[in-house]
């Protein structure tokens, strides 16, 4: 069997704890983070024209 810890002189490597950061820090990063990648996700919305759809029920149906 492994046996797995987490060495305890690498807790403190970075001067602040990461639970300090504030909800409204961390909310203003997520929506920096959405504006940024909001381009590529309205790109994948598709809507599929009606011949589309019957050409990939019939192809379906072909199987």
């Amino acid at each position: 069997m492994t046996k797995t810890s987490t060495p305890t002189h690498l807790t403190k490597l970075s001067g602040a704890p990461v639970d300090e950061m504030t909800a409204d820090e961390s909310e203003q990063q997520d929506e920096l983070f959405y504006q940024s990648i909001k381009p590529q996700l309205n790109e994948l919305i598709k809507s599929p024209s009606d011949e589309t759809i019957q050409k990939i029920l019939a192809y379906s149906k072909q199987k």
